[in-house]
């Protein structure tokens, strides 16, 4: 009840815009591969991780949630934080003890959901920010985990 937001209304008409515009399908193209580049990378590195859910194909072209396997998530971003924003789970869920109830939804584990972080790129995430998350995410594992 009440009164609308105008600027809620209007931005979500100029991103139904967007998403209906010319280059929407390059775009999301693109922001597929830059996606698939950053989990590459992280595929690259030292530690054993795995990719939360279906194939890039037919998921959201910016999601990535990965597994760190065997590391705890909230640890591995408190050590991110402030330089690389992620999440363990939905923002409608930021507070609440539980692990994620898409990532126990798709089969994950307690253990592998509370190991998992979601990285969200976006449409002027350049190849440059995923090489310096990389490099952050690799620092900050070798910090609590190197040997």
């Amino acid at each position: 009840s009440g009164t609308l937001p105008v600027p809620l209304c209007v931005g979500i008409g100029a991103a139904a815009t967007l998403c209906r515009g010319e280059s929407a399908d390059e775009e999301r193209m693109s922001l597929r591969e830059r996606t698939q580049d950053f989990v590459s990378a992280l595929e690259e590195l030292k530690w054993p991780i795995s990719v939360n859910g279906p194939p890039i194909e037919v998921r959201h072209p910016g999601n990535a949630s990965i597994e760190f396997k065997g590391f705890d998530a909230k640890e591995i971003l408190g050590t991110l934080q402030p330089n690389l924003a992620a999440s363990t789970g939905s923002a409608c869920t930021s507070g609440i003890e539980e692990p994620s109830h898409v990532l126990t939804a798709i089969g994950l584990t307690r253990e592998q959901a509370d190991a998992s972080i979601r990285f969200s790129l976006g449409r002027d995430t350049t190849q440059r920010n995923l090489q310096d998350a990389v490099v952050l995410i690799d620092n900050a594992l070798e910090n609590l985990y190197g040997v």
